[in-house]
């Protein structure tokens, strides 16, 4: 998610109210708006993301209780901060009553998800991967990961609570918000690239 142009000052409605190309990825952080160059998923981030929204689908099925969904592949999220940032999140479990949020044609949701998943590619800067882990501690999502493909490993954040690293030989789980849910790390990276 590296900058590609010097940030503006916005609001989310300023900012929903962009006209979309093609060519440009956009997000507004924390009331600045952030661009950079659009590029394809490598393979590595799309076998993962289609993993890891196997295994998310396989568990919200399984639930009876749970009132939420899966959405995947740069859902639009407004969170709420000091200054208010809409972020796409690689996958995300979200609640039910999530409301939405809507301008000028466009539809993000309104609040943050109960779970959110960035798949690291290699023009992500470390900087703006914790500046997104930031925003969303900051908002209280309970769990938040962050998959490393060519390492092989998860990263676990939650609020008040130290980053935990998950390698190949580690499950997931997404207790207490999300009971039951365990997901082998091996089977993230199943697919033989």
């Amino acid at each position: 998610m590296s900058v590609d142009s010097p940030p503006r000052r916005m609001t989310v409605d300023e900012f929903l109210s962009l006209r979309d190309r093609r060519d440009v990825e956009r997000m507004l952080i924390r009331g600045e708006l952030w661009e950079r160059k659009m590029t394809y998923r490598n393979p590595w981030h799309s076998t993962v993301l289609a993993q890891i929204t196997f295994f998310l689908q396989q568990w919200n099925r399984t639930q009876q209780a749970f009132q939420g969904f899966v959405v995947a592949g740069d859902a639009g999220f407004r969170i709420k901060g000091r200054a208010d940032s809409v972020v796409g999140i690689d996958a995300a479990i979200v609640l039910k009553q999530t409301p939405l949020y809507r301008y000028g044609g466009k539809v993000v949701f309104d609040g943050p998800p109960i779970l959110a998943v960035e798949i690291l590619s290699p023009s992500d800067r470390q900087k703006d991967i914790e500046t997104k882990v930031d925003i969303y501690l900051g908002a209280n999502v309970p769990l938040v990961w962050i998959i490393a493909p060519h390492q092989r490993t998860v990263t676990v954040y939650r609020p008040d609570a130290e980053p935990e690293l998950f390698a190949q030989s580690a499950t997931l789980t997404g207790e207490p918000h999300l009971p039951g849910l365990s997901i082998p790390v091996s089977e993230l990276f199943a697919a033989d690239l």
